[in-house]
């Protein structure tokens, strides 16, 4: 961002902040303050919140955004204040409210992460590692080719050493892009002690509802629970590729005959007709809702499909490319169901009508993905032979078993490389790779160092486990006393009333107590499974 942005943004900072913001300064901090900046915050940070998605929308609908950088600088300007992070700090011990409590733990925890991410070797290198992985195009075979294309060659090349020279070429990074994520990771480490946690992933727990503990005892349940099924499916890969040891490009090749052929049936052109009449039966009438569209459909390339919530529940917007294929369709389904999420919240405090983020949201969207791939869904709504369904479906549960083992793979390298940056990373990921997967290590190549979760989003694969987890139980909660999700508008009833119309007012592990009758339990992924 250039100097003249920045300047421009911190004058108007300057101006933003009210007497509520000067007397943070003061050496008391009543509960009183407390209230009045929380006040202050709230409705600023409301108003910077509905510039900043208008400028995202703009610039993904209309290629520009005039504003964007100056009103992402705004923001972070103002929640990276320390004096005000303070208050709020110091304020955990003097309000009593459930409300009140709420408040301060939410807008404390957007302060944390901006602190944080705010720092601008932080920035700038988050800026770099972006740019160096979105505009790879790797040399493969003599020609440039785009990841999509190396992707379609691990998925469907017949040749063996073809496929595996794909991988090689995503995965061989230079020592720059290795050398950058751990500076990163390490910036991040000092940087949260500046907040008086220990590491970066420890502030990040120390915010998230589910705790480290918590996370490495899940891995441990989840591996010793999932090990047998699936070193079966490994074998029964080998068994049918006819080789002597499976690898690591095997797999998307051995799943694609069968994923291809049920991708035929969901064209570009078709996806939203058949969401919107599934939609419909469960009592979501789009037309009738304050979600709008704006898409365009493409035969081929990646789908790319982003959701804003502009104002919720008023304006909600989904706009992007619909690809073909069953996975698009997911992933529009995905967007679909984070807008209907947030068209659907009742908060009058303006902190609570946003959706509750990373894994409750991303739970929300799995339950809308499970319900368009569920049998009836698909035998219902989309011309599918009943015979390919079936067997699209015995497919699709090996292969999230298979993702399932290798997410363990990236949130236990994730938990390891904050734990101590210092240490040969690429070890230490070949060495967990090794540990869940049971195929070779090939340690000239570093899948971890292209993984933009790890510069973007840390934390991701837990929260995808655990949206995983939420949405496997929620759906055989309802399976249990509705008798069927599909077409049913009592699924609608429940997640409105149950889930959605809170917002952010609640934790997410109190808004799954009450609505499923027990807490967050592993088991229902599990038996979704198969296991």
């Amino acid at each position: 961002m250039n100097k003249k942005v920045k300047i421009i943004a911190r004058l108007s900072v300057a101006m933003f902040i009210t007497l509520a913001f000067i007397s943070c300064q003061e050496e008391t901090v009543t509960s009183e303050r407390v209230r009045l900046v929380l006040d202050s915050l709230e409705h600023k940070l409301n108003w910077l919140d509905y510039r900043l998605v208008r400028e995202r929308w703009s610039q993904t609908v209309a290629g520009k955004a005039d504003s964007l950088a100056f009103y992402e600088n705004l923001s972070s300007y103002l929640l990276s204040d320390m004096t005000t992070f303070n208050v709020l700090t110091r304020g955990e011990n003097l309000l009593r409210g459930d409300e009140d409590t709420r408040r301060l733990e939410l807008m404390r925890s957007r302060f944390l992460v901006n602190i944080v991410e705010s720092q601008g070797t932080i920035e700038k290198l988050c800026d770099s590692l972006n740019e160096q992985v979105e505009s790879n195009e790797p040399e493969f075979m003599g020609n440039r080719k785009t990841v999509s294309e190396i992707l379609e060659v691990l998925d469907n090349n017949k040749n063996r050493t073809n496929r595996e020279m794909a991988y090689r070429v995503l995965y061989e990074v230079d020592q720059s892009m290795e050398n950058r994520l751990e500076r990163l990771i390490r910036l991040r480490n000092q940087e949260a002690r500046k907040t008086g946690y220990n590491d970066y992933l420890a502030m990040l727990f120390g915010r998230e509802e589910f705790k480290k503990g918590e996370t490495e005892s899940l891995l441990k349940k989840l591996d010793s629970l999932t090990a047998n099924s699936y070193l079966t499916i490994l074998e029964k890969i080998r068994g049918s590729l006819s080789v002597a040891e499976t690898e690591i490009w095997d797999i998307p090749y051995y799943f694609s005959n069968v994923f291809n052929e049920f991708d035929r049936y969901f064209p570009a052109d078709s996806q939203l007709e058949y969401i919107e009449n599934g939609l419909t039966e469960l009592g979501f009438t789009l037309n009738k809702m304050p979600v709008y569209f704006n898409f365009i459909t493409v035969p081929e390339g990646p789908t790319d499909i982003h959701s804003f919530i502009i104002k919720s529940p008023y304006d909600q917007r989904v706009a992007g490319k619909i690809g073909n294929g069953f996975e698009g369709n997911k992933t529009l389904v995905k967007n679909i169901g984070r807008a209907l999420y947030a068209a659907n919240i009742a908060q009058e405090q303006p902190i609570f009508n946003y959706p509750l983020e990373d894994s409750w949201t991303a739970a929300m969207e799995s339950i809308f993905a499970s319900i368009v791939g569920d049998t009836a869904w698909l035998k219902k709504y989309v011309p599918i032979p009943a015979g390919l369904i079936e067997h699209y479906l015995v497919a699709r549960q090996e292969r999230r078993l298979v993702t399932l083992r290798l997410s363990l793979v990236n949130l236990e390298f994730e938990l390891e490389a904050y734990k101590n940056p210092r240490r040969d990373l690429n070890k230490v990921y070949w060495d967990i790779f090794e540990k869940y997967t049971s195929l070779p290590r090939h340690d000239d190549l570093k899948p971890w160092a292209t993984d933009l979760y790890f510069v973007n989003q840390p934390l991701t694969y837990q929260n995808l486990l655990l949206a995983d987890i939420i949405a496997a139980q929620t759906l055989a909660y309802l399976e249990k006393n509705n008798g069927t999700v599909v077409a049913n508008p009592e699924t609608r009833s429940f997640l409105v009333q149950n889930y959605f119309r809170f917002g952010s007012r609640y934790r997410w592990r109190e808004l799954i107590q009450r609505g499923t009758g027990e807490a967050m339990n592993p088991q229902y992924l599990l038996s979704d499974l198969g296991l």
